[in-house]
């Protein structure tokens, strides 16, 4: 586990290119350009088979927009599951 401490537009870019694999990603960004910019330089990262999970996807707009643009543009057509009224996931193919 490696802790990146600053805003995520200052870090992820930089750190997503010294990643390996992602099994698990769990992004709590909560608006818009965080969702979108964790989603840009993350998700390609993820493992097929791995599990996104996002904490804010049924309560905060930005997070569900920036969501769903992404999943768009790259064809993820994989259903988004509820975990409980906040958090939705699903598995990458």
């Amino acid at each position: 586990m490696h802790f990146h401490v600053g805003w995520f537009q200052n870090t992820i870019p930089a750190a997503a290119n010294q990643l390996g694999p992602i099994a698990l990603l769990r992004l709590d960004g909560d608006w818009y350009d965080s969702t979108k910019v964790c989603m840009q330089h993350l998700y390609p990262h993820l493992s097929a088979g791995g599990i996104i999970i996002l904490d804010d996807y049924f309560c905060w707009e930005g997070c569900r927009k920036a969501t769903d643009e992404y999943r768009s543009q790259n064809q993820i057509t994989c259903p988004i599951r509820r975990i409980d009224q906040d958090a939705g996931f699903w598995q990458k193919t």
